[in-house]
């Protein structure tokens, strides 16, 4: 029996061996998802996948993939979400579906991070087992990381770069310059994937690790050189590759509504959940930052005992900051976003990428520890182990009884994993069986918690792609739809039928359909349907200004707010209080949501505004015709969803048309010229949203007609050509989104673009005919003066 376990030990230390064990099991987690019968997690449902599919539609078809206007009147979403279109892994979209290419895409990713931590661990002297574990407890930390094609790079990421760092410090130096090439390229893929601010992170791990392994030991200047240098030339490379997405992503961001990260209160760690580190967490909050299963944290524990171990200090350390940046009101967070750079990025919580990653390290060699230690003396492991046992035990059950979030059956979980960790530790005599039973179960643990954490987000794979009804409706139209309060349609049904709130939407079993039906925001890129709603936190602060004036919630990231002008969304609601014995009543006043009513009495006054933007259709829950709603627009379709289930009536859908809408392109008549955005953008308002400002301070103030004809002979993604024809010089409105990268050329020569209502690009056009032509051109984006 030891000679079996210790052949296939034997096995596992070797490379291709950790490589297939890493492999199967990954496969064996999700291999629903890899055959193609399963979708899961909401950020990959919602965001990765439809940008993947609208990758896949442009390869397809030929056009750019650098201007997306499915978006939001057109945007560069190059810049965020799956990063830059041709990125190794979306290269795979040319042979493959979307959903495809993110699954086995996430399985790589999985499986490299699983495999590098696994090879790091063992370079820093961790046995194979404790690699193993440490491994596993590092993917489960990372839990709401590891179902994301895009979030889960860093992962792998991380565990790449602290490999070559430790072969840099540990190995031979005629491989230096390979590893200096395989960390820039590795670098370069996370700038490309969009990871901008886990790669910050990573980079100030590293940073640290330079440091504190480089000043030790008598030769100062050979240890800083030996890793130093490499770290320096490493993040040289990877930030020159990555300019193709670095550099166009900061022209961008200079005009978006990121105002700053999440370095507000309500992206941090409160004190109370980090009971969290010691329960199965189902929640997909912040609470996902810190679980990395119960056999991991007594193993985490007991890397305590641990005296004189360069490595184990080094990364305690690394958890504890980590863990201190996290927490909220944390003055050390307070002061690092305060530097240039990080502030712009997201933080706080996220901050436990690198903190699980150390408290993975402690993990290995916590196990070790124990194994070695009973190995020595079996009467040394009882009070230890029985003191962490109870110990963890009474956090569970001080954990049910203090956070209303953690379920009943996530403690009970815990407790049958703590439970078994230590019947394995206490009773088993074989040094490898307890090693492979260790070994079991953290893997058993890692599926529970995979599953466990995406069980409210997984669907079958043809109910997520089935084209939606509404798809019918608008294929091949082309022209622009705004879902009405896609966030208010399930009470806007209750309201309707039942004068009631919905119940939560995992209860009712609707929400994925009645997504798709109603076009959540970036669900438009699955059926090429283009939607005035966006999720992306790169939006410009312009078009989202106006996007907050017609109730949409989704765009606004946090520390934009103050950017945009968001009257509709909100109402003040006068209260008053009560007297009691002791007091006289008191009038309060509060800022609330207005209701989905209340928003459709002030959409009608905003019709003028949808006009201007182009949006031909609106999808609505309230059916105008027979309400006190009362706007007076043509109804296309009418009809019920029978998503709610057995026993209630259809959710009503109904698509009403704007006869108004202006078309791509158009002359129009300037009603006057302005020296800034911003005093355009008033104008616009304070005329109802009828008049046309453009934004020029050395224009001559000529009478345009508007009058004239504007043919659109060729449409598609980033290029749009017209001819046109006019007695006198005119106007040109173009209505996609102003942002830097669009070019205009009049009969094949360069035309200066101005900002119309502070959202629209617009040219003067002579008299006569003429061709126009506008271009989306990704290299404009390197012009030095957009940069500096």
């Amino acid at each position: 029996m030891n000679s079996f376990f210790s052949k296939w030990v034997g096995f596992f230390e070797q490379r291709w061996g950790i490589l297939a064990v890493s492999a199967l099991t990954i496969a064996l987690i999700l291999f629903p998802a890899l055959l193609g019968g399963y979708v899961m997690g909401t950020d990959s449902t919602e965001l990765v996948i439809p940008q993947l599919a609208f990758y896949k539609r442009v390869f397809e078809e030929g056009v750019t993939p650098f201007w997306n206007s499915y978006l939001a009147l057109g945007f560069p979403n190059f810049v965020s979400m799956n990063g830059f279109p041709f990125a190794p892994i979306n290269l795979m979209l040319y042979f493959l579906p979307a959903t495809t290419v993110h699954y086995w895409g996430m399985f790589l990713t999985l499986l490299a991070a699983f495999f590098f931590t696994v090879l790091f661990l063992r370079r820093i002297g961790v046995g194979v087992a404790g690699s193993y574990i440490a491994a596993f407890a590092y993917l489960a930390g990372n839990i709401y990381f590891a179902r994301d094609l895009v979030l889960g790079t860093a992962i792998f990421e991380q565990a790449i770069l602290f490999w070559i760092l430790a072969e840099l410090y540990l190995g031979r130096p005629q491989k230096r310059l390979w590893f200096i090439l395989l960390g820039g390229a590795v670098v370069g893929y996370g700038w490309w994937t969009a990871a901008y601010y886990p790669i910050l992170y990573m980079a100030a791990a590293a940073f640290g690790f330079v440091l504190f392994f480089g000043l030790r030991g008598e030769r100062l200047v050979l240890g800083l050189s030996r890793l130093l240098v490499p770290l320096i030339a490493i993040f040289a490379i990877g930030t020159l590759i990555g300019a193709l997405q670095l550099v166009p992503a900061y022209v961008i961001t200079q005009f978006s509504q990121r105002a700053v990260g999440f370095g507000h209160a309500g992206y941090a760690i409160r004190p109370l959940e980090l009971l969290n580190f010691f329960h199965l967490t189902p929640n997909r909050g912040l609470d996902a930052y810190l679980f990395m299963g119960i056999g991991a944290v007594l193993f985490f524990i007991f890397s305590f005992w641990i005296r004189k171990n360069q490595f184990v200090s080094f990364f305690r350390w690394m958890f504890f900051i980590a863990l201190a940046l996290s927490l909220r009101g944390s003055p050390l967070f307070g002061l690092l976003v305060s530097l240039p750079i990080f502030n712009m990025f997201q933080g706080a919580a996220r901050f436990m990428l690198i903190g699980t990653f150390g408290a993975a390290v402690l993990v290995g060699f916590g196990f070790d520890y124990l194994i070695n230690l009973r190995l020595e003396d079996l009467k040394k492991i009882p009070v230890p182990l029985i003191t962490a046992t109870v110990a963890v035990g009474t956090i569970l059950l001080a954990t049910a009884l203090i956070l209303p979030k953690a379920a009943v059956s996530s403690v009970v979980f815990s407790f049958i994993f703590l439970l078994a960790t230590f019947l394995i530790l206490s009773f088993l005599r074989n040094r490898e069986m307890v090693t492979i039973a260790c070994v079991i179960l953290v893997t058993l643990e890692f599926i529970l918690i995979f599953y466990r954490f995406n069980w409210a987000t997984i669907t079958s794979r043809s109910s997520y792609e089935q084209e939606p009804r509404t798809a019918a409706f608008f294929r091949g139209k082309q022209e622009r739809i705004l879902p009405i309060f896609v966030d208010d349609w399930d009470n806007a049904y209750f309201y309707q039928w039942f004068g009631k709130p919905a119940p939560p939407a995992e209860e009712a079993n609707y929400s994925l359909k009645l997504l798709r039906e109603t076009y959540r925001p970036n669900f438009q890129l699955l059926d090429g349907v283009k939607n005035l709603e966006a999720n992306d936190p790169l939006l410009n602060v312009s078009m989202g200004r106006f996007m907050a004036l017609l109730g949409t919630r989704q765009l606004v990231t946090t520390g934009g707010e103050e950017k945009l002008d968001k009257i509709y969304v909100t109402e003040e609601i006068t209260k008053e209080i009560p007297a009691t014995d002791s007091n006289q009543s008191v009038i309060i006043r509060e800022v609330n949501d207005s209701s989905p009513r209340a928003r459709y009495k002030l959409l009608k006054e905003r019709l003028p505004l949808l006009s201007f933007l182009g949006i031909r259709y609106i999808i609505s829950a309230y059916d105008f015709e027979n309400s006190d709603i009362a706007i007076e627009l043509p109804r296309l379709l009418g009809g019920g969803l029978d998503i709610m289930g057995s026993g209630l009536p259809p959710m009503p859908i109904n698509i009403y048309e704007v006869p108004t809408a202006r078309p791509l392109a158009y002359f129009a008549k300037i009603s006057g010229l302005m020296e800034n955005s911003d005093l355009a953008y008033q104008a616009f308002k304070e005329s109802g949203f009828r008049d046309i400002f453009v934004e020029c301070s050395d224009c001559e103030s000529n009478e345009l007609s508007g009058e004239g004809k504007v043919e659109i002979i060729l449409e598609e993604n980033g290029r749009v050509k017209a001819n046109t024809s006019s007695e006198t010089e005119e106007f040109m409105v173009f209505t996609q989104n102003y942002l830097p990268g669009w070019r205009a050329l009049i009969d094949g020569e360069e035309a200066k673009l101005y900002k119309v209502n502070s959202v629209f690009p617009g040219i003067f056009v002579p008299a006569g005919e003429h061709q126009v032509e506008f271009v989306y051109d990704y290299w404009s984006l390197f012009n030095p003066q957009l940069i500096f």
